[in-house]
């Protein structure tokens, strides 16, 4: 297996040995309505389908797998200092988050493990909006983690990663939030875990598989350690891992691979191999 594979299913033996049934959701696809899939959508998308198959081969009944896909509906370009939504074509009018385009559905048909009625599909743009909202009671709470700096009445919002460095959330003018990319990818992990409660109420262990492109390195990072210290304690209590593994070229070669864990109450630790 590769090495985040071989990562991965250490983490899920782990928590089997405990007595616990992991759900182990793996997200792969990720594509702009506005483009298309490209390459990195067909192969994160194999490779999620291919990975679940060597799960359930491994653990059989003692893991519940789940597959998704975030679509980028908000044509998000995310740098260090920039974040910003991008001048690309106009989706049509056909296109929704919930309609897969048909070189990735013909993909997900082809794979044994995949299910449409548990194939879930989340959208970059109902992530901003509920991102803006947990932000808003985060701010009520009198032990928040957020760190606060106002600029001629233009407040920003960031929270220190556990590497040390300070990362921009959202920017707020009056009642005007302008949530940023790690924002909004930190509550889409938290959307999936919401998600994905809902479905499987009883199980403690959730581990979160993330397939991205390299240039997104620092956004989904990012993301996932606001998701730790900011998002995920407004969700259901439970033990959260999310790991992200990089693309590094259209050929599909991975390079290296972040994982957080979040454990109620406790802070989030972050762990890089």
């Amino acid at each position: 297996m590769k090495d985040y594979q071989n990562a991965l299913s250490k983490q899920i033996s782990n928590a089997i040995d405990k007595g616990n049934t992991p759900v182990v959701f793996i997200e792969g696809g990720h594509f702009d309505p506005r483009l298309g899939p490209d390459t990195f959508s067909e192969n994160s998308l194999k490779e999620a389908l291919d990975f679940s198959y060597v799960l359930i081969k491994k653990f059989a009944t003692r893991v519940r797998i789940v597959l998704g896909l975030l679509v980028d509906d908000l044509g998000l370009e995310c740098g260090t200092e920039t974040c910003s939504i991008s001048d690309k074509p106009t989706p049509s009018k056909t296109t929704t988050p919930t309609a897969l385009p048909a070189q990735l559905l013909k993909i997900l048909e082809k794979s044994p493990v995949y299910k449409e009625p548990r194939f879930l599909i989340f959208s970059e743009r109902t992530s901003k909006n509920r991102a803006i909202r947990t932000l808003r009671k985060e701010l009520e709470n009198p032990q928040t983690c957020l760190l606060q700096e106002n600029n001629n009445g233009k407040i920003k919002l960031s929270f220190q990663m556990s590497s040390g460095e300070n990362v921009l959330l959202a920017e707020q003018e009056g009642d005007i939030f302008r949530a940023k990319c790690p924002s909004i990818m930190g509550q889409h992990y938290t959307d999936c875990a919401q998600k994905i409660h809902g479905r499987f109420p009883d199980n403690n262990d959730l581990f979160l598989l993330d397939f991205s492109e390299m240039i997104d390195q620092s956004k989904v990072v990012a993301g996932a350690d606001a998701a730790c210290k900011v998002f995920l304690p407004h969700a259901p209590k439970k033990n959260i891992y999310i790991m992200n593994v990089f693309y590094i070229d259209d050929a599909g070669e991975m390079t290296m691979h972040d994982t957080h864990a979040y454990a109620p109450p406790m802070d989030c630790v972050q762990e890089v191999a």
